[in-house]
């Protein structure tokens, strides 16, 4: 009887520079890499860290953090950049099925104190950067460049969060506010509130969560209305995008359809500071 071996899976990536001016200090989510994945149609792969390397005439301290991307969706945690340059970013859920693509942007959050003229690019250097479990790996060549990112004029105007302790229980039912936000901005600038991605530090997942938006205090809708949760997290488009003024602060409410058991549990959090999209406004007094 002839023995069939299985065909192992195999990863094809690619990364392209993507274009990027000076940044200010406090920057985040400067893009500065794209990468390619393709798998082959043989079985799904999982992609699960990538190995980043940085270089440039700057210092690692600069950069706060770097993480990865899907489409405005964030995919992994921000990972600390070390002295040598390394930084391993974890990816969260990246499977790929069988002949499956997927393109991620890894971005760089810049320190609030980074030096000016600083420059900052990330790459991929080999093919055991990318951890794609018991996959082949093929990196293509000629494909290890990124752009280079410039630190340069004023210091970006910050988003501050605070969470105001709920008046009641979060229980079952329809449009039940589930977390309170203070958004405060510290700076020169003004800023526009664009996307806010929520994760959940509870338990519940998914379809346990429906119908989420971010409202006033005075129930004014600030949002698009989200269907679920993706998974433990869910990303809010302003509409039209909020304007929020220098030492300025906003409350605001999150509320949603709860159809979750009582056993799992609700706490909605701005994980990381890049999870706020904002672009300040200038010249507006």
């Amino acid at each position: 009887m002839e023995t069939v071996h299985a065909a192992m899976p195999a990863l094809t990536v690619s990364s392209a520079p993507v274009p990027v001016t000076a940044v200010a200090p406090g920057s985040q989510r400067v893009p500065v890499l794209r990468v390619m994945f393709r798998a082959t149609c043989d079985a799904a792969v999982t992609v699960r860290s990538l190995n980043l390397l940085r270089r440039g005439q700057g210092s690692a301290a600069d950069i706060a953090g770097v993480h990865a991307l899907d489409g405005w969706q964030r995919v992994s945690r921000v990972a600390s950049v070390q002295r040598d340059g390394a930084a391993i970013v974890r990816l969260g859920r990246l499977t790929l099925e069988p002949c499956g693509q997927k393109t991620l942007t890894i971005v760089a959050d810049i320190g609030a104190s980074a030096a000016r003229a600083g420059e900052h690019r990330f790459v991929l250097t080999q093919a055991s950067d990318i951890d794609a479990a018991d996959a082949t790996v093929l990196l293509v060549p000629g494909s290890l460049a990124s752009q280079t990112a410039r630190v340069a004029g004023p210091e970006r105007s910050v988003v501050t969060v605070a969470y105001p302790q709920l008046t009641e229980p979060v229980r079952y039912g329809e449009h039940r506010t589930i977390a309170r936000l203070r958004l405060g901005v510290e700076g020169e600038d003004d800023v526009r509130l664009q996307t806010i991605l929520l994760t959940n530090d509870g338990s519940a997942r998914d379809d346990d969560v429906q119908n989420i938006v971010l409202e006033s205090s005075s129930g004014q809708r600030l949002t698009g209305t989200a269907a679920q949760m993706d998974g433990e997290s869910v990303l809010l488009t302003f509409q039209p995008p909020l304007l929020i003024g220098r030492n300025e602060e906003r409350l605001m409410k999150l509320t949603a359809d709860v159809r979750a058991s009582k056993r799992r549990t609700i706490r909605f959090l701005v994980e990381e500071p890049g999870d706020i999209v904002a672009v300040p406004v200038r010249g507006r007094r």
